[in-house]
């Protein structure tokens, strides 16, 4: 019975490994055979376009560099951690509050502890402010160690405090007591079994932050904008008034203006920058009725609301309760320049103003910018191939555009 409950054992862990050995070995094996296609045949031609590429050599010794470092360090406090634990004679509370705070960064989202460095040591932060001086460049070799450090920190942590909670104790005292000196007696008795858990924790922490890469697919520009990550951003001219409600603190430091141009030359020969801006614009429906009286009222109304003296009250009223932070977008170019807006601020967005060009709206146009943007994050974070991927997201908008006109009656030629 023993002999065959053993080989029953045997055959359900060969076929669990070969279960996952085949949807491990089958994706690898498509990728790698990807890796050697290109639109001159198969080959290396992947392989050499991305080695010799302008920078790439920087980016891996940077890369290697950094993920070393952190490697290094966080096997290191990991190791004081779990020696504090196992080996002294700390408090019972400190020992717990240690296995907490090594342990707390693994069950937080990294973006948590990615805001606190950026309060902390941003230009903005607390401990810059406190000590009136930036410690590290948080967007540097100093930041990037700082947050790997945490992220790896409770991997490593872990594995050598359980490796520790096996060694047998013994050994120490003995040494001690054949009369060895401390640093022998560490060596023996607690770094030499420990070496393969060590290795194994650096090697884990290392390629946990050498293949930590990609780009967010969201990102707040006035939270980044407020700790200096972003330090300038092209937006709606709105925004002034959401920093000035959550960036009090950077409150004259910053200003707006122009959007950056192309420089030209016009039919005359002079030479100007080309700032022209697109802007889409939509409508509402305010009222669908048969009753030409109630839409005659509907229109009025619509007519007084956007009035200059309606805007300019509102306005004004609006602002005097709740502040600047109030000001408000109006629905007219004249309204807005009877507002509190400076001298300087109504030149630079009368301007803006000037050199916008309207883009008409279509039925369905709304998938061409939305899938843009997944054309950029598909080509960024999947690598995949941007002439096919935009190709493939073209083919989507007119699909759409084409069922939309469709629905509405319009011509599709």
């Amino acid at each position: 019975m023993t002999g065959r409950k053993e080989y029953e054992i045997k055959t359900i862990y060969c076929a669990v490994v070969a279960v996952f050995a085949f949807f491990l070995a089958v994706p690898v094996l498509r990728l790698l055979a990807e890796s050697f296609a290109s639109e001159a045949g198969a080959g290396i031609a992947n392989y050499i376009s991305v080695l010799t590429g302008k920078g790439f050599l920087t980016a891996l010794g940077h890369s290697a560099a950094v993920s070393i470092a952190s490697a290094v360090t966080a096997t290191a406090i990991a190791f004081f951690l779990a020696y504090t634990i196992q080996y002294t004679n700390v408090p019972p509370v400190f020992k717990s509050l240690i296995r907490t705070l090594a342990t707390l960064p693994m069950l937080l989202p990294t973006i948590t502890y990615g805001f606190a460095i950026i309060y902390s040591f941003g230009k903005q932060g607390l401990l810059t402010r406190l000590f009136g001086r930036q410690i590290f460049e948080i967007y540097g070799f100093g930041g990037l160690l700082f947050g790997y450090v945490i992220y790896t920190l409770p991997v490593s942590f872990l594995l050598i405090l359980n490796t520790m909670r096996y060694i047998d104790k013994k050994f120490s005292v003995v040494s001690r007591v054949m009369g060895d000196k401390p640093l022998k007696t560490f060596l023996q008795t607690v770094a030499r079994p420990l070496l393969g858990t060590l290795a194994a924790s650096m090697v884990q922490c290392f390629f946990l932050c050498f293949t930590d890469y990609g780009i967010p697919t969201y990102f707040d520009f006035v939270s980044r904008f407020r700790s200096g990550e972003m330090p300038i951003g092209i937006a709606s001219y709105s925004t002034y008034n959401t920093l000035m409600v959550s960036a009090p603190e950077i409150k004259g430091l910053w200003d707006f203006t122009l959007i950056p141009g192309t420089e030209k030359t016009d039919e005359n020969g002079n030479t100007y920058i080309d700032r022209s801006d697109f802007i889409t614009g939509s409508g509402t429906m305010m009222i669908a009725s048969d009753d030409e009286d109630t839409k005659q009222r509907a229109w009025e109304f619509m007519k007084w609301w956007a009035s200059s003296d309606t805007q300019v009250r509102f306005g004004r009223e609006i602002e005097a309760l709740l502040g600047s932070s109030a000001r408000y977008a109006t629905a007219n170019i004249n309204a807005f320049s009877q507002l509190a807006w400076t001298a300087d601020d109504i030149e630079v967005l009368t301007e803006q103003w000037r050199q916008t060009v309207g883009i008409r709206e279509i039925p369905g146009g709304y998938y061409t910018g939305r899938h843009i943007t997944n054309a950029v994050r598909k080509v960024i974070n999947d690598q995949e191939d941007p002439r096919e991927t935009i190709i493939d997201y073209t083919i989507t908008i007119n699909e759409e555009i084409a069922k939309k006109r469709s629905e509405f009656g319009l011509p599709l030629e």
